[in-house]
Order: structure tokens, then sequence, then C-alpha cells
């Protein structure tokens, strides 16, 4: 498994419960293929006996799609988060999800529109064929949350999440649940939800797509291969779009008996319930294609680690409210956990770490980290896991500040510092004007206001009297920013705004 460091600023989706409860929309189509798919397989799997009692694992490659420039990179730990939610909903089925490779891609075009056929191409050229291949994007085509395209074997067997949505723990589940031959409980609806108006209630004998039949509530009808979904145990459901769990709608089946769909159900739009699932059908279905001969490329591979990680780091170094005698380099220490294969490390200036969230990825029990902010507070922590092991206790977190221990005096070379002009066009030249008893070296840096370093100029020699210097400051965007002058004696810095 390869891994990487993530540069720059990383958002942490700490409210995951939030994303639980907003709706989302399948973007699935041919639906009518994937359960042809599904009778195909109980047809061939009707006299077979699966083995229980061994877990078979199955490799994920996961692709956090950036834009071009690189920006708009995405959070590797809502990544870990998704594979854990997708290990817990197919736990009880002995099927486990592993991490094959978390690579970062960086293309406008798959993270802008998926859907194209331009994105629909750099995906295909992407797809890692012996995995289940999930493209994380920032936008998808008409507002949905996920969608998976098929068939089984094709250039198109992959999957498609938006951003928002990789920690929500329906939609990962539900787009693999589509992977392994699930149509939605609501089939034949797929296409438009429930109208009392246009679809009448009674509704009719068959569903909008003209070829199901409508199951009834009682589930008597169930049985012949176009009533509903194909399965007996999941309730009529006639797509009573992104409602919440607790079901108010009155609608009726052909016969005009009230339905009770099964709002829980991994494979619908229902939101906000506290637990879902899938019923024993639908597992034996997923089972079925998981053994077919279309998915035999993903048979047949563990990870090289399945120790579960049931423990939380122990952190060292720096100790919880100590302070650091530099802030230009602290070493950041923890103690090996047990089945640990690797640790995601991340700091930041609020301990909700969603601000100015810094993240590595490190093989070792320490992390070294550099350019922080002198008599700044920081808060760290550190999440242990393998490519299996992706569930993770809450973590501690500790808070140091960094070169509190180094008293801060001003540059004593330096009688007057200004800059000028203040504000300043990005455009133009920021001027340094000094004024020094005596020459020295220093440096010169730039912080936003989230401390981050975004211009720094080393190096510098300043000589006696009067002088200045001209900084280019192009890059900086609109803003307020820290204009900092360091030397070995001190610092003196001065508040800067660009227009």
């Amino acid at each position: 498994m390869r891994w990487f460091l993530i540069a720059g600023s990383l958002l942490f989706f700490s409210a995951v419960k939030a994303q639980e409860d907003k709706p989302f929309l399948c973007g699935t189509e041919n639906l009518e293929e994937i359960k042809q798919v599904m009778l195909k397989n109980r047809e061939e799997f009707k006299n077979f006996q699966f083995q229980r009692g061994a877990i078979s694992y199955i490799p994920v490659k996961i692709f956090l799609v950036a834009y071009n420039d690189g920006s708009g990179q995405m959070p590797v730990l809502n990544a870990l988060r998704m594979l854990c939610q997708l290990n817990t909903a197919y736990a009880d089925m002995e099927l486990q999800f592993y991490i094959k490779e978390i690579k970062t891609l960086n293309n406008s075009t798959i993270t802008e529109t998926p859907r194209s056929s331009g994105g629909t191409l750099q995906m295909q050229l992407n797809k890692d064929p012996k995995a289940v291949n999930i493209f994380i994007t920032h936008k998808i085509l008409d507002g949905v949350a996920g969608y998976y395209i098929g068939p089984a074997g094709s250039n198109n067997d992959f999957i498609v999440i938006q951003k928002d949505y990789m920690g929500d723990v329906r939609v990962a589940a539900h787009e693999v649940g589509h992977y392994l031959s699930l149509p939605h409980t609501f089939h034949g609806w797929d296409s438009e939800a429930w109208d009392p108006v246009k679809h009448g209630n009674p509704v009719q004998k068959f569903a909008p797509d003209g070829i199901t039949i409508n199951e009834y509530a009682d589930s008597s009808n169930c049985g012949p291969k176009n009533v509903g979904d194909g399965f007996c145990d999941t309730p009529a459901d006639y797509n009573f779009g992104a409602n919440t769990c607790s079901y108010s709608l009155k609608a009726m089946d052909p016969n005009g008996k009230l339905v009770s769909p099964q709002t829980n159900n991994m494979m619908n739009y229902f939101f906000g319930c506290s637990k879902y699932l899938f019923t024993p059908q639908q597992k034996a279905a997923i089972l079925s294609s998981y053994n077919s001969t279309s998915r035999r490329d993903i048979r047949g591979t563990s990870p090289s680690e399945v120790t579960p990680i049931n423990q939380a780091v122990k952190l060292l170094k720096p100790a919880d409210k100590s302070a650091t005698a530099s802030a230009d380099s602290v070493l950041l220490e923890w103690e090996a956990v047990a089945g640990a294969a690797s640790y995601l490390v991340q700091y930041d200036i609020v301990p909700t770490f969603e601000v100015f969230v810094q993240t590595f990825i490190t093989k070792e029990t320490k992390q070294k980290i550099t350019g922080l902010v002198l008599n700044r507070t920081y808060y760290w922590r550190v999440i242990p896991f393998n490519d299996y092991s992706t569930c993770y206790p809450d973590p501690p977190r500790f808070s140091f500040k960094a070169g509190a221990l180094t008293s801060v005096r001003d540059i004593p070379e330096v009688k007057s510092l200004s800059i000028y002009p203040n504000p300043v066009a990005n455009q133009q030249l920021l001027n340094v004007y000094l004024d020094n008893h005596t020459g020295f070296s220093g440096s010169i840096s730039i912080f936003d206001l989230n401390g981050r370093l975004v211009l720094q100029v080393p190096d510098q020699k300043f000589t006696a009297g009067a002088s200045s210097k001209g900084l280019d400051i192009s890059g900086l965007r609109p803003g307020v920013y820290a204009f900092v002058l360091s030397s070995r004696g001190g610092l003196a810095s001065r508040r800067l705004t660009v227009f």
C-alpha cells in the first residue's frame, strides 16, 4: 500500500452524524440490468451453501480526486472512516474490505464533471481491475451523492462518491450494494419518487418504468421476477423520496392497502435512522454476486495485517499543555500500538481540528513538524491504522505552546521598522523600511490569520543605518496577514492588509 504526505489544509468533517441526517440521492443507472444480474446469480447459487466462519477480504482502491493544480485535496481521515463504515455494514456477511491504495489524483475533469464522457474516460484509464474502485470527487452532475456504473468486469466497473458524503454511513455501503448486484428497494421507481397526484393513491399495477409490477403491502404477489426489487423480505416501497426514518406518508398498494416501507434498509433513500441494514435475502444476493464468475478479480487476496486496532495511541512528547524550546521545529512522539502499520498525525490551532489541519502519514512513532508561529498554542493527535483496521477510538488530544520556553524580544539592532504601502494591492511591491543600529542577518515571513506560512524570504542581510527592500507579494490573496522580521536576537511584527 502506498501512502503520502498531505500538504496544506485539509478539512476534517467532525460532524459525522450531521452527514447521516441529510438526504441523499443515488445516481446509479442501468438498475434493471443490475436486478437481472442478481436474479441470474440467485439461480446459479440456489443450491449452494456458502461457507461460514472465514472472512473474505476485498481490496479497495480509493481515489481522492483534486484539481489539476493540486488544490482541493481531501481528508485521508474521511477515507479511513468510509472504509470502517463499509466493514461495519458488511461484517455479518463475513465480507471485509481493505485498502489496496489511497491515491491522490489531480484531475479537474473527474472531480468537476465525473459523469461527462471525459470524466468517465479518465476514470476508466485509472481504475484497477483487481479492486473495488471508488473515486471521491468534488461534484457530481445532478447533485447526487454517489453512483455505480457497471457492469461487473467492464471498463465502467467503478463507484463515484461526492466528497461531502464520505462520512455518511449509508452512501458507500449503498453503492457497494449496487456493485454487488443489489437493486433499490423501490425498483421500478428509480427515476421518480411517488407523487399521489401523478401516480395515484392507490398506485397502479405497474411502476413508472412500465415493466416492474408494484409489490403488494402484504407481499402476497412477491415471487415472480418482475415484481418489485425481487426480494420477498423487503416490504413494498415506491420511492418515497428523501424522507426521514419516521415514515408518515399514506401510500397505498394497488389493492388499497397502506404500505409500510423498511425505512432503515441500506438500499433506499430514508435518512436519519439510528442503524441501517440489509435483509437476509439481500445478504444472500451479495454473497452470490461476490462468488460469481464476474467478481473473480476481487477474490483471493488479503491484507498484510488483519489485527484489529482497539486502543488509542498514548501521546508522549511534547507533554500536554507544555511549552517547547523552539517554534522552528517540534518533534511529536508517541507509543507504538499493536497491529498499527501506519499512523495518521494531525496538528491544528484549534482542538476540533477543523481550521488549519496539517496531516501526515508515517510508519514511525514520531513526526517532526516545522514552521510554527512563536508563542501560538497547537493541538495534536495520532490515529493508528492498518490496511484493514481503520475504525479508531476517539483519539486523545495534546496541546503545546510553540517556542514559549524562549523569551521573545525585539530585534536589538533595529531602531525602527515600517512597511509601505499598507494596505497594499497584491500587484504592488511591499516596501520594507528599516533604520538599524548595526547590520544583522534575518528573515522575512508572512503568515495568514490561521498561522499558515504563506511567504518567506530567508537569509537576508540588513545594513546599519536606513535601508529599504522591495518584497514581491503577488502570490498573496486579499486578506489580513502578519509580517514578521526575525533574527537570532528577536523578532518584530506588523499587521499587513492586502487587497
